[in-house]
């Protein structure tokens, strides 16, 4: 039941009760992980910006992930995330609203991102949708900084 020291949740069979005579079963992708804050200084749920929030992509679990860092990126650091980004030379990489969604199926945010950058020069009409999808499976692939970098993109290119 134990790996590391610690009970591993996917060696249990783990039941909780909703109400009344209600249960729950959490077991295989029920399961998640979300990294505890490095610091206590976290920003907190509330202080993420308005339009993070009323997104309808982003689950609570994303938000919970952009709510542990200790500070919201500036934009300079958003426009030097964007200028390297487009920049970089990306192995095989090919663009295309097609190959947004093949990356996307692949779980490759940063391939996704380069391919919404493009689009946005573009005027696709889903620029927004695109960064947004990009941010989430940043986040889903635990990488918080480029998140919130590509999140935030959202305001320059979306």
């Amino acid at each position: 039941l134990f790996t590391n020291g610690i009970i591993d949740p996917q060696k249990i069979d783990l039941v909780g009760r909703m109400s009344g005579n209600f249960y729950c079963r959490a077991n295989g992708d029920a399961i998640f992980e979300i990294a505890k804050p490095v610091s206590k200084n976290s920003i907190g749920f509330d202080k993420l910006p308005a339009f993070i929030k009323a997104s309808h992509i982003y689950s609570a679990n994303n938000l919970g992930k952009f709510a542990i860092v200790d500070r919201i990126p500036d934009d300079d650091s958003v426009d030097n995330f964007l200028l390297e980004l487009k920049e970089k030379h990306l192995d095989n990489y090919e663009s295309g609203i097609d190959a947004f969604y093949r990356y996307q199926r692949l779980g490759n945010h940063e391939y996704m991102m380069k391919s919404a950058i493009e689009l946005s020069e573009k005027n696709h009409p889903e620029s927004k949708l695109l960064i947004e999808l990009t941010a989430k499976c940043a986040l889903e692939n635990n990488d918080i900084e480029f998140a919130w970098l590509t999140a935030l993109s959202v305001k320059k290119l979306g």
